[in-house]
């Protein structure tokens, strides 16, 4: 084969490697800048829980929709599973089977707090950096 003809092949081929490379770096790189917001609030979160109270700095359902349109559905999918687990402890810990109002607020129940707090390192795990 041609030097030339085979030198330019390996010039094509190591280009189309290094772009592919460079989208994937900058990808992760966006992925690591979106998610950089939610994972300083639900480490605030998780540090701020004690035995009796939840925190008052919780991950919202904006938040997560923002990062979706970010990052993309495919790779938010983990993420919005693991926001859904952390609702619903969020949900349970608030749970009670009387109505609240002013004069009789909601009582809260302090036995969900190990799930509260297991769901939520579960969604920092999730956000982890790549």
């Amino acid at each position: 084969m041609d030097p030339i003809l085979s030198g330019m092949l390996g010039v094509f081929v190591g280009a189309i490697i290094g772009h592919w490379l460079s989208l994937g770096r900058d990808k992760r790189k966006e992925f690591n800048q979106a998610t950089e917001v939610l994972r300083k609030t639900a480490v605030i979160q998780l540090d701020s829980m004690e035995d009796n109270h939840i925190g008052i700095k919780r991950v919202t359902e904006d938040e997560i929709q923002t990062l979706r349109a970010i990052v993309g559905e495919k790779r938010s999918r983990k993420i919005e599973n693991a926001f859904k687990y952390y609702l619903e402890a969020h949900k349970n810990y608030f749970q009670s089977q009387a109505p609240s109002n002013p004069i009789n607020p909601q009582p809260i129940n302090t036995s969900k707090i190990p799930e509260c707090k297991l769901a939520l390192e579960k969604l920092i795990k999730v956000l982890e950096p790549i």
